[in-house]
């Protein structure tokens, strides 16, 4: 990962006049160079679940220099059930500790 310095303009309101204020902020930006397939579509999402809007689009405009629509489709769909069945799996487990608990 790589830091990045963006910058917002900020006006403040000082006596009879408005005066701009530049003020700086550190960003993290996620740096990917090189993967495969299978991993760039698990990085569409962070670890939180959390989606970059600037990787996806990025992934999105390039995939096709170095895959098929196919191929992509099938990790993405694979990526797609896996997060489900983790799902189903976490309401499933929950649900098997209550009824224990209700019948005890």
């Amino acid at each position: 990962m790589a830091d990045a310095v963006g910058c917002a303009v900020v006006l403040n309101q000082d006596s009879a006049y408005e005066k701009a204020q530049l003020q700086w902020t550190l960003e993290e930006v996620r740096v990917i160079r090189y993967g495969t397939v299978q991993r760039l579509v698990e990085a569409l999402a962070s670890d939180t679940g959390d989606l970059d809007s600037s990787y996806v689009n990025t992934f999105l405009e390039t995939y096709r220099t170095f895959s098929m629509t196919p191929d992509v489709m099938h990790h993405l769909l694979n990526w797609l059930v896996m997060c489900f069945l983790f799902i189903y799996y976490l309401i499933l487990k929950h649900f098997c500790r209550l009824l224990a608990f209700l019948l005890l």
